[in-house]
């Protein structure tokens, strides 16, 4: 986050936007530990999203599980469940804020 807003956010125009792209991906053996985290980091970039108009969307990295040998946001259960109410606010068209 600390980077979009330190040096990307201040030098673009104002009809360019950015998409988000949080870490979803987790260690094997702390998966528990790392899923808790993942899942309170996108309901951040969630928040976050929504309250900025130059954010124009947000792309979990990395979905599937062993992609680079570790978990994606499939193998781990709150953050992919987190997701889901994003998806379900983002079809649904659902005013900001949309809690998940």
């Amino acid at each position: 986050m600390a980077l979009y807003k330190s040096d990307l956010l201040p030098k673009l125009l104002p009809h360019q936007s950015v998409w988000l792209l949080p870490g979803t991906f987790g260690d094997l053996k702390t998966r528990h530990a790392n899923d808790t985290q993942v899942a309170a980091r996108l309901a951040k970039y969630w928040h976050w999203a929504q309250t900025d108009t130059r954010i124009s969307g947000i792309s979990p990295f990395v979905w599937f599980n062993g992609t680079y040998g570790d978990l994606g946001a499939e193998g781990l259960p709150q953050s992919l469940a987190v997701l889901k109410r994003i998806g379900a606010c983002v079809a649904k068209q659902l005013p900001a804020p949309c809690a998940v």
